[in-house]
């Protein structure tokens, strides 16, 4: 539904763009043939700003808007990632949805879909606790002492 409406706002945006295009062509040629008498010019300052500025100004606002609302979504939902991925860390990388709703402006819904989503992806595993409770792992948390113990690649090749 919000692409829908990006759409139909930069088609919007751009079809203001023209019409201050097609009046500003108009007003330079009433200008450059001199049919505009020094009356009419007062006439032709405030049909600028009326028909030329302000749909430019709203049309561009409508364009910048149609394509960049994604990008702003995206920097909400790597802000979200970072945050969870952060709280997995300080946690050993084991996370539960209560853990991450108590410690994050996440619902429990939120929770459960993004951390099912990163299960299903690969990105974390879901193991169960004896309580039953699932526990989201993110194998990729390591400890510093993991880090600096870790391996080259050529070490675990057969030859």
């Amino acid at each position: 539904m919000r692409l829908f409406f990006q759409i139909i706002a930069g088609l919007i945006g751009a079809a203001a763009i023209l019409f201050s295009i097609t009046f500003l062509l108009g007003a330079v040629t009433a200008l450059i043939t001199k049919s505009s008498t020094p009356t009419s010019i007062a006439g032709l300052i405030i049909g600028a700003i009326i028909l030329i500025i302000t749909p430019a100004v709203i049309g561009f606002i409508l364009l910048k808007w149609a394509f960049t609302a994604h990008k702003i979504e995206r920097r909400k939902l790597n802000k979200k990632e970072r945050m969870v991925l952060q709280l997995a860390e300080d946690r050993g990388g084991r996370l539960t949805l209560t853990e991450l709703a108590m410690e994050t402006p996440l619902t429990l819904e939120e929770a459960k879909d993004l951390l099912d989503e990163w299960a299903i992806k690969g990105y974390a595993t879901i193991k169960i606790s004896e309580k039953g409770t699932l526990v989201y792992h993110f194998y990729d948390s390591l400890t510093i002492k993991e880090k600096q113990d870790a391996k080259g690649v050529s070490s675990f090749e057969q030859g």
